[in-house]
């Protein structure tokens, strides 16, 4: 995970069928001892944080996080064409 690159995880697909779950998991559980119930987001962030502590004395480390999730009826407030949906 600490290789120096760039990643993006994209999820998409009909309302109800567990994106947000997939992403986020249990969210305000503790995930210590429950890794089943823990999503994506907070599996990557305690391994980078992890492999940055692994290497603070060696390595300055700069971390850019971004979470963006759109809704449907948010879509006319995009600065893009949305007639070809």
């Amino acid at each position: 995970m600490c290789a120096g690159y760039n990643a993006t995880v994209l999820a998409y697909g009909q309302t109800g069928s567990g994106k947000t779950y997939t992403m986020g998991g249990a969210y305000g559980i503790n995930i210590e001892g429950i890794e089943d119930m823990t999503g994506i987001i907070p599996r990557v962030i305690l391994d980078l944080y992890s492999g940055i502590e692994e290497r603070a004395d060696a390595f300055d480390f700069v971390v850019k996080i971004s979470y963006l999730e759109v809704q449907f009826l948010m879509l006319p407030l995009l600065p893009v064409d949305i007639s070809v949906i």
